[in-house]
């Protein structure tokens, strides 16, 4: 076709590579549910740093798609899971048989996809939770009010960056009420 395109293949820094048993043949660091490394239990990844099988297999080898909001809930569950390692070694201070990177994690990023395209003069908003199949919810909203939605999420995006306040309580809220969250708690067992 007239119209494709070819990029080569995404890949981690090389750096990550010398870690023994730290990512896959591709550079990108292996983590669990809670975005720790299988390997070293004091390593969390999060963004396009992490392994993320594919979503099918198709003729040219393709990566799963990472987007923002889906990378906010890694970060969100790694920084929760840190805080509970944090936490154990505190109150265990001085317990030479304590070991933090055995603690029980239990928050685990939901991989919602919520973006906001625009095509010049058209756009889309999508919705889809999980990001991978299979789907609970996939919803596409196209239009001229998805380039008004953009306008409207930069203007608001640049207030929080420049208010300092990144992670709004009616933000998480909002979300909340239409069935988008960040993170899920496993049940303690």
């Amino acid at each position: 076709s007239k119209f494709s395109m070819l990029t080569p293949p995404f890949r981690g820094q090389h750096v990550w590579k010398k870690v023994p048993k730290l990512t896959d043949d591709k550079g990108m660091i292996e983590v669990n549910e809670y975005q720790q490394s299988t390997a070293y239990p004091n390593i969390f990844g999060v963004g396009v740093c992490v392994s993320i099988p594919a979503v099918d297999k198709t003729l040219v080898p393709t990566g799963a798609p990472k987007t923002g909001y889906m990378i906010e809930s890694q970060g969100t569950a790694a920084v929760k899971n840190i805080r509970t390692m944090i936490d154990y070694a505190e109150k265990h201070k001085g317990d030479d048989s304590a070991d933090a990177s055995s603690v029980e994690l239990r928050n685990i990023p939901l991989l919602t996809g919520l973006c906001i395209t625009d095509f010049g003069s058209d756009g889309a908003i999508f919705l889809t939770q999980p990001q991978y199949p299979p789907r609970r919810t996939d919803i596409t909203i196209s239009g001229k009010i998805a380039t008004l939605a953009k306008i409207a999420f930069e203007k608001y995006f640049i207030h929080k960056i420049e208010t300092g306040d990144t992670d709004p309580y009616y933000e998480k809220y909002m979300l909340h009420l239409i069935g988008v969250d960040r993170v899920t708690s496993k049940k303690q067992s």
